[in-house]
């Protein structure tokens, strides 16, 4: 996201839009009404109804200040999250890969996979709000796919270790640049830069993307068995329609395995987003705003905590609006819109960030690399065919550094 404040008209303007759209399209707790509506029927041992509403609505509150409390308290919690997820990740997708594998005929399968290849086939009548929500949604659209770089920078991945973090509520402070930090372009350092983007490409396209495209699959597949065509998704019923049909085909005990896979997936979602749009929103306002780094002594853990109470107190008033899949509906669908805008915004800083790595490579490699200013003009302003593009970039060694931190 800070990349995105390097294009005109300037990281105020983009600090204070950015920062808004992530708002609107994450601030609603879908996810966690809907993991509410799980658990509620968990303990209920039915589906709830209408007269439950508010029953719903108090373990969705109990959802969404557990996933605060933990985000709030530092790395250690958040590291034992961590591994807890990852076991029930695990866990979920050994489940789900299970019952598909035994469960699911190949008829449905084929049509799976077909569907996957196949374009331009819409069923009459249906609901555009909910396919344009399974669009934006199903690669994490939005916002969603931006905020990932600041976990990898508070991971310490890459120059991510010399521009500091966001520390927790108990940690010691630290120093945040707005502005990033660049590595000296000698050998050693493009060597082990060419490492991390390799490291990168296996992130994004067998991880993410074949995750993607896994959880997909898999859920779909259950939904097309044992959920009859033209059943109505609505009320408090949408988190129950596959352990219904499932448990109906194959007995009781899968009803509870299924709700809590959903459960898990629902809650986490809804952590991930709780923990990433505060932090996002402040990496925006940071760098975009030298009266808000000024707030409060430059202390940046004040303003993600008052990001993060504002976003609490809002997501207590959203849990009241609506049912949650009327929620997602909403946030999916001002997703489709950011997504639009940021994929433009993501080729335009893609253009000028080949410029700059192409100037690293000819100071270092060939002068013959590239048609491109003098090396020693470091502004990185590319007036055609960019003219929106600007990258003030720090001088090398702004905050000190060596190669090894690098690697």
């Amino acid at each position: 996201m800070v990349g995105f404040m390097r294009t005109r008209p300037g990281p105020g303007f983009w600090g204070w839009t950015y920062a808004v759209l992530s708002f609107v399209q994450l601030g609603w707790p879908a996810n966690g009404l809907a993991a509410a509506t799980a658990g509620a029927a968990l303990l209920l041992g039915r589906m709830p109804g209408d007269d439950d509403a508010r029953s719903v609505i108090l373990i969705g509150y109990l959802v969404f200040l557990a996933c605060f409390a933990i985000v709030s308290v530092g790395k250690k919690v958040e590291r034992t999250l961590e591994y807890a997820m990852r076991f029930m990740m695990i866990w979920v997708f050994g489940y789900l890969i299970l019952v598909d594998v035994i469960a699911v005929s190949p008829e449905t399968w084929g049509r799976i996979l077909k569907g996957f290849v196949s374009f331009g086939s819409v069923h009459p009548g249906s609901d555009w709000s909910l396919l344009a929500a399974f669009a934006a949604y199903s690669g994490l659209g939005g916002v969603g796919n931006a905020f990932i770089t600041n976990w990898m920078r508070d991971k310490g991945y890459g120059m991510g270790a010399t521009v500091g973090y966001i520390p927790g509520a108990f940690e010691h402070g630290s120093h945040l640049s707005h502005r990033g930090n660049v590595f000296e372009p000698d050998k050693k350092s493009m060597s082990a830069w060419r490492r991390w983007w390799k490291f990168l490409l296996v992130d994004q396209w067998v991880i993410f993307m074949g995750g993607s495209i896994m959880g997909m699959a898999l859920t779909t597949l259950l939904a097309l068995q044992f959920v009859p065509a033209g059943s109505q998704v609505g009320g408090w019923a949408a988190a129950d329609l596959q352990a219904q049909g499932i448990a109906a085909a194959h007995g009781r005990i899968f009803w509870p395995i299924t709700l809590i896979c959903g459960f898990w997936i629902l809650f986490s979602t809804q952590l991930g987003f709780i923990d990433g749009i505060p932090r996002s929103i402040t990496d925006m306002l940071w760098t975009g705003s030298a009266r808000v780094r000024r707030w409060r002594g430059g202390d940046v853990r004040r303003v993600y905590y008052g990001v993060l109470i504002l976003f609490g107190l809002w997501g207590c008033i959203a849990l009241n609006l609506a049912q949650p899949l009327t929620l997602l509906i909403i946030a999916a669908n001002i997703g489709a819109v950011n997504f639009a805008l940021e994929s433009v915004h993501t080729l335009i800083i893609r253009c000028g960030a080949k410029r700059v790595w192409c100037a690293a490579r000819c100071s270092t490699e060939d002068s013959r690399c590239c048609r491109l200013p003098p090396p020693g003009n470091r502004s990185g302003c590319f007036r055609r065919p960019h003219r929106a593009i600007q990258f003030p970039l720090p001088p090398p060694g702004e905050v000190p550094i060596s190669s090894a931190a690098f690697e």
